[in-house]
């Protein structure tokens, strides 16, 4: 009876191509954490930046064309007065009290996951500068932006830099 000669592996050459898989393999998984690690710190920064965009679009409006208003970090400063409005900052969220009530600019799920604190600084007559910083909390990613505002609507701004302005109003006479 004759043998046949049948081309097989040997178990030397399975081990061997197990092993040089196995390498390769770990080298490619070894790069690509990195990467992944690197791309949750990219989505992180644009979030934080585009919270900065949202929160900067709010706050802009919210003083250019307010009447009276009083911005500050302190919510003591709220007073007895329902007719001025007061914006401030506290715990990583903004607030604006108006009419007797205050309420939270954004919802919760706008903060989830990041701090937003402000601060108003008089430039001129009626030009502020904001400075807004968005915080990923837990030491992530941090964004800051400054815009100058002309306020209309008021006569005169007073106060101190930073922590308390306050838009002065009275009713200006046409053509002033």
């Amino acid at each position: 009876m004759r043998i046949k000669n049948k081309k097989a592996f040997t178990l030397i050459e399975v081990i061997v191509v197990v092993a040089l898989v196995g390498i390769v393999g770990t080298a490619i998984v070894s790069m690509m954490v990195p990467a992944s690690n690197v791309f949750g710190r990219v989505a992180d920064e644009v979030e934080t930046k585009m919270k900065a965009g949202q929160v900067m679009q709010t706050l802009v409006p919210q003083t250019r064309y307010a009447g009276e208003l009083v911005i500050g970090s302190d919510p003591s400063l709220i007073g007895g007065d329902s007719g001025k409005r007061y914006l401030y900052a506290q715990d990583g969220k903004v607030y604006l009290y108006k009419d007797g009530a205050v309420s939270d600019i954004f919802t919760d799920e706008f903060y989830s996951g990041c701090t937003v604190d402000f601060s108003f600084l008089k430039l001129e007559n009626n030009l502020i500068e904001v400075t807004l910083e968005v915080t990923q909390t837990g030491g992530g990613s941090r964004s800051e932006l400054k815009t100058s505002v002309r306020v209309l609507n008021t006569q005169e701004i007073g106060g101190t830099e930073g922590d308390i302005l306050t838009y002065t109003w009275d009713q200006v006479p046409a053509g002033t």
